[in-house]
């Protein structure tokens, strides 16, 4: 099949074995854990009015590139300000991604941590300096 139909069934076969196998592995390892599968959609797709993505852990960090604003989207950079004194913590990287997203609608807040970070150590240090609670995370 040809077009969107055989990518879409494409995408559910190899996320469906991908779940699979995850299940299996997880369960071996830690006894029987049920999957959660992501349901449809069944109508628009809700709207924001704001959305914060806080990259937490990644390979690389900018420490020296400025916050700015491109167009609608405000870039704000995390760093310490210059000085002699060595800062108790900084920012760690490492091979691996973990974001948090922050979205607002109306009166209603929702926190989402996607981690792929390498180490936990970094991904709490870092968590921490950012100002991320782990309590108020969501899912």
């Amino acid at each position: 099949m040809d077009g969107y139909l055989g990518n879409a069934l494409r995408r559910r076969f190899l996320g469906a074995g991908g779940a699979a196998v995850a299940g299996t592995l997880g369960a071996g390892l830690i006894g029987a854990v049920p999957v959660a599968r992501a349901q449809a959609l069944s109508g628009p797709v809700p709207e924001v009015n704001k959305l914060t993505v806080t990259v937490v852990t990644d390979s690389y960090h900018h420490a020296f590139e400025p916050s700015r604003k491109i167009g609608d989207l405000q870039v704000q950079r995390f760093a310490f300000a210059l000085s002699k004194d060595l800062p108790g913590r900084t920012l760690q990287n490492e091979w691996g991604l973990a974001m948090h997203f922050e979205s607002a609608r109306g009166d209603e807040t929702r926190r989402v941590l996607m981690d792929f970070a390498y180490t936990s150590e970094t991904l709490l240090n870092n968590m921490a300096l950012l100002k991320i609670d782990p309590s108020q995370i969501d899912a």
